[in-house]
Parts: structure tokens; C-alpha cells; sequence
């Protein structure tokens, strides 16, 4: 089977936490990683990465996320 198309069964939507190498804004004319994942399976990215954060503003990315939309 087309294991792209099997993966885009399971789920629509993915969060994307992290620092600039998920930053849409950071280095915006370059194409980020889940963009590639986004066109490849079909899905939504959440994006909450920002620049310069570093390990412990995890928690906060995925409060926001809950937040926004929802677990």
C-alpha cells in the first residue's frame, strides 16, 4: 500500500512545537520541515515553534496548543 496514504488515514492535523527550526517566521523563505510533512500526508500543521526558545518553554507550546485547539 501507499504508506502515505495509509499515515494520512490515522490522523489530519499535527502540532509542531519547538525553537527556529519549526519557526514559520524564522527564515520564512525557506521551507520548513513539517511544510514537507503538511504536502506528503495530507495534514494541518499547528505550528507553535518560536525562535530562540529553548527546552523549557515546551510546556507553554503545548498549553497554547491545548488552548487553541484542544488535546
Amino acid at each position: 500500500p501507499d504508506s502515505e496514504k495509509v499515515l494520512s488515514n490515522y490522523f489530519s492535523d499535527a502540532v509542531f512545537i519547538g525553537d527556529s527550526i519549526t519557526d514559520p517566521n524564522c527564515l520564512a523563505d525557506v521551507r520548513k520541515y513539517w511544510s514537507f510533512l503538511q504536502e506528503w500526508l495530507d495534514i494541518t500543521p499547528y505550528v507553535y515553534g518560536i525562535r530562540g526558545r529553548e527546552w523549557n518553554d515546551v510546556p507553554r507550546q503545548v498549553e497554547q496548543q491545548n488552548k487553541e485547539h484542544g488535546q
